[in-house]
């Protein structure tokens, strides 16, 4: 029995190896230990797909290294390409190869032009996980059917001929690569929708740049681009816009570009903008980081914008036609050189956030009480020495920084500012408080340090803070037992700090 058991497992076991052998030996093909064929007979169609792009799916496992991929479920294991990590296939072909930071090396392989039904590449790299793709095959321009390329954080330094026959690509991110130009062939893909060429090397754009006439979104920032084509003032579908790169200048035509709806421009060469800017009329949102002087009147025209950031100038002044930007929700134009606001600038009645902190802001205009739906104000390390009388009429604020000014006395009127939750008004020159003051009862946060104070009014009695400084004042007289008792409550070291009445006031800044 054990001999005709032993016989029998024999045939079993020579069968199976003829079984695998057998096709490749009749295929001519050679085999090399350890390494799986590039053909491979056992894994076929299945009829999910044609057998030519089972093999050019087998020639990308091989030329990108895949045997170290993160992820490579079912490759050259199942039978069934169709399901392998990263492929999709649809009416019987591959669409879609989606295989982002798996730790690819290597060249895309040539037999990639075998999936001519493919749509979408995505074979981008990570942050802190690039895929180390060198560049892509010459071949790919022959993908006519491909709508979407993703290949950041790849070692890409130019673009194969041939590219520009990707006519019917909507979406291409070719971002944090090393490509350094743009073939003048490029502005065929004039059906793109989005474009990413971020953080790559690009010196410049080629005029051809122009004819991309549908793209609607459009990255370039972090390239050492120094201007623009004339023709991209042709881009008039464009509505979002990052172009945070060291350009000197804007064209004329850049005023073209009324579609825009987000604009983003970040770079310290940039000293004027020019007066056809005030045509985006469409602008919603705006941050400019340049060097800026001056704002041309034309700003005003861009009565549709929502947010503006232009922190870090060197404006000291807005013309009066900036009150016409009545749709302001958010402003933020901090570390300026502003010295006045313009008396329009009471006409922003739409804000609800204004930070004017780091200017040089010795007053503030009548007109800024007009400012109602205010809810967070930041007025931080300026040269205020009073408010207006109408500030108290913005009885919305919820979150204000005065702290680093120069004020003596704070009106009355600041008690109806019922709804603050955050105030600062340390580092100042305040020597009282109105007993309208403790009318702030919705205060959590209250700072007051190093200001002269020497007396607190009795309605403070009614606040209840959950944080509270009063340090590096001038309360060591103060004799209301009440008062004593709340401090202690409140801030229990406040007696160590406090100076003398006679000691000489020493302005901090940068305080909370």
């Amino acid at each position: 029995m054990r001999k005709y058991f032993f016989a029998t497992l024999w045939i079993i076991v020579c069968g199976l190896a003829l079984l695998y052998t057998g096709p490749q030996a009749a295929s001519g093909q050679e085999t090399v230990p350890g390494k799986v064929p590039l053909y491979l007979p056992l894994i076929r169609s299945n009829d999910q797909i044609p057998q030519s792009e089972v093999n050019a799916l087998i020639a990308l496992y091989h030329s990108t290294d895949g045997d170290n991929w993160y992820k490579k479920d079912g490759w050259l294991v199942s039978e069934l390409p169709c399901g392998w990590y990263g492929v999709r296939c649809a009416g019987g072909h591959v669409v879609s190869l989606e295989l982002p930071g798996n730790n690819l090396k290597g060249e895309l392989p040539p037999e990639i032009v075998d999936f001519v039904y493919l749509e979408t590449i995505d074979m981008s790299g990570r942050y802190l996980a690039p895929n180390e793709l060198k560049g892509l095959s010459i071949k790919i321009g022959n993908l006519i059917n491909l709508q979407s390329i993703k290949l950041k954080y790849i070692q890409l330094t130019e673009l194969p001929e041939g590219f520009g026959n990707l006519t019917n690509l909507h979406v291409l991110d070719l971002s944090n690569t090393q490509l350094a130009r743009l073939p003048s062939e490029f502005g065929n893909l004039t059906n793109l929708r989005t474009l990413d060429l971020s953080s790559s090397q690009l010196t410049e754009l080629p005029n051809e740049f122009g004819n991309l006439t549908n793209l609607q979104t459009l990255d370039l920032r972090s390239n050492p681009l120094t201007r623009l084509p004339i023709e991209f003032g042709n881009l008039t579908s464009l509505q979002t816009l990052d172009l945070s790169s060291p350009l000197t200048e804007l064209p004329a035509e850049f005023g073209n570009l009324t579609s825009l709806q987000s604009l983003t421009l970040n770079t310290e060469q940039l000293t004027v903008l020019p007066p056809e800017f005030g045509n985006l009329s469409n602008l919603q949102t705006l941050y400019l980081g340049i060097q800026l002087a001056d704002l041309p009147a034309e700003f005003g025209n861009l009565t549709n914008l929502q947010t503006l950031h232009l922190s870090d100038s060197q404006l000291t002044k807005l013309p009066a036609e900036f009150g016409n930007l009545i749709s302001l929700r958010s402003m933020l134009l901090e570390n300026a050189q502003l010295k006045v606001l313009p008396s329009e600038f009471g006409n922003l009645t739409n804000l609800q956030t204004l930070q004017l902190s780091g200017n040089q802001l010795a007053e503030l205009p009548a007109e800024f009480g007009n400012l109602a739906n205010l809810q967070s104000l930041e007025l931080r390390n300026n040269q205020l020495k009073g408010l207006p009388a109408g500030f108290g009429k913005i009885t919305s604020l919820q979150t204000l920084y005065l702290n680093g000014n120069q004020l003596a006395v704070v009106p009355d009127e600041f008690g109806n500012l019922t709804n603050l939750q955050y105030l600062s008004l340390s580092d100042n020159q305040l020597a009282e408080l109105p007993a309208t003051f403790g009318n702030l009862t919705n205060l959590d946060v209250l700072f007051l340090y190093n200001n002269l104070l020497a007396r607190l009014p009795q309605s403070m009695l009614r606040l209840q803070p959950q944080y509270f400084e009063i340090g590096e004042n001038r309360l060591l007289l103060l004799n209301d037992p009440d008062l004593v008792a709340w401090l202690d409550s409140y801030d229990p070291g406040w007696r160590a700090t406090q100076r003398a009445p006679y000691k000489h006031f020493v302005p901090y800044i940068f305080r909370p």
